[in-house]
């Protein structure tokens, strides 16, 4: 149950219409951020699957990039900085 509201409300907020000033991928990161956050308070699953999934939505669904190589890159490169 707490991962269909993690679900729910980020859709909710994917469904909204993008306001003045925010970019329309901003606004699609954003519902993919607090539906993270809400999956992990809620403890859907454990955090490591949590990301893993969030990870995993950004690079399938384009937000970034509309090339799947792109948008694979754009989700998985900031691992490649030495403070992480």
């Amino acid at each position: 149950m707490p991962a269909l509201i993690a679900i729910a409300i980020g859709f909710a907020i994917w469904f909204i219409p993008t306001p003045e000033g925010v970019s329309a991928q901003g606004w699609l990161m954003l519902a993919i951020f607090v539906a993270t956050i809400a999956a992990i308070i809620s403890k859907a699953m454990p955090i490591g699957a949590i990301s893993i999934v969030a990870i995993t939505v950004v690079a399938v669904s384009g937000v970034t990039s509309d090339n799947p190589g792109t948008a694979t890159r754009d989700a998985l490169g900031s691992f490649n900085n030495s403070l992480i």
